[in-house]
């Protein structure tokens, strides 16, 4: 719970950066450390994980940075920095996808201040049905197309955008 915590962007609440260290090592060949960069795919694993352990306010906080965060068009940035300042530019669907599914459990958990279906729910389900279901990149950035792990999520997104 500590480590998870410990990943929330101190300027800023709400952005959880992906990981607290280099898990592939201290260097990589292109100078790009992406996992002390906000990915909403894993702000949504380590908010829900905290959720689940009975703290709700970092799931709030991170869902206040996603609608800060947002794209006018409803996607996000691939990934970006604690303070929001995009990274890369790419577009995987999923990263569209968790935070419905992040509001969605919010819901449920009557752990929302505000209603996000306007700005951020909406926009993002308009966006996954306008540009699914081949998605330019995969949760591993290797390819695109119709990735198993990425239409699960959208699917569930969508179930949980027409749930609000």
């Amino acid at each position: 719970m500590t480590v998870l915590k410990w990943c929330e962007g101190k300027e800023e609440g709400g952005g959880f950066i992906a990981a607290a260290g280099a898990p592939w090592g201290e260097s990589n060949k292109d100078g790009n450390h992406v996992d002390t960069l906000v990915w909403s795919r894993d702000l949504y694993h380590a908010t829900t994980a905290l959720l689940d352990l009975g703290d709700g306010e970092p799931a709030a906080r991170a869902l206040h940075h996603l609608a800060r965060v947002q794209r006018p068009d409803g996607s996000w940035p691939q990934n970006w920095t604690p303070s929001g300042k995009p990274h890369w530019n790419g577009t995987e669907l999923d990263e569209v996808a968790y935070p419905i599914l992040l509001a969605r459990r919010l819901q449920s958990a009557q752990g929302i201040d505000w209603d996000p279906y306007p700005q951020l729910v909406r926009r993002a389900a308009l966006y996954l049905i306008r540009n699914g279901p081949l998605t330019p990149l995969d949760r591993w950035e290797d390819a695109g197309g119709l990735s198993p792990s990425t239409l699960a999520v959208v699917v569930a997104a969508l179930v949980g955008a027409s749930e609000f």
